[in-house]
């Protein structure tokens, strides 16, 4: 059978499909065509009503794909999202959601945006190692659940 693949941009794309073809199937088919990975995949149909294909095992009749239908293709960037812990001079533990590819600074930024502790006045530091300006927090093993400690600078002359 033929279906046609839509972008969110509104390009269409043909493809034929057996009739027995699963979401599976598709997205191994859209992955090819599009160079895409079936993990960044989001497929929808609309016929009458609008079913996500979040089944890859389902054939695509069970959705009422057939010859001559839509696709609508959503192309998502999913980004691994980890949980890191912050304790300051306090005591006190703070939570921030951080990618695999942030910098230090940009965890700096969202620390001081939560605790407001002007940026010149303290440093991170995770498994006794200080945490530089420019750095990727990957650079440093810093997993899921990793803590990091908010120290302060001394000040004086």
């Amino acid at each position: 059978m033929e279906i046609t693949v839509k972008e969110i941009n509104g390009n269409t794309t043909r493809l034929t499909v057996d009739l027995s073809a699963t979401v599976g199937d598709l997205k191994q088919k859209i992955s090819q065509h599009f160079n895409v990975q079936t993990s960044q995949q989001k497929l929808s149909v609309n016929n009458g009503q609008r079913h996500n294909l979040d089944d890859d095992s389902r054939n695509l009749s069970f959705y009422g794909v057939s010859s001559g239908s839509t696709i609508a293709l959503l192309i998502t960037n999913p980004v691994p999202i980890k949980q890191v812990f912050v304790k300051n001079e306090k005591g006190q533990t703070s939570t921030y959601d951080v990618d695999v590819d942030e910098t230090v600074d940009q965890l700096r930024e969202k620390i001081y945006n939560k605790q407001r502790v002007p940026l010149d006045q303290w440093s991170l530091v995770c498994d006794g190692k200080e945490l530089k300006s420019g750095m990727k927090l990957k650079d440093y093993g810093i997993k899921d659940k990793s803590t990091m400690h908010m120290t302060l600078r001394l000040r004086g002359g």
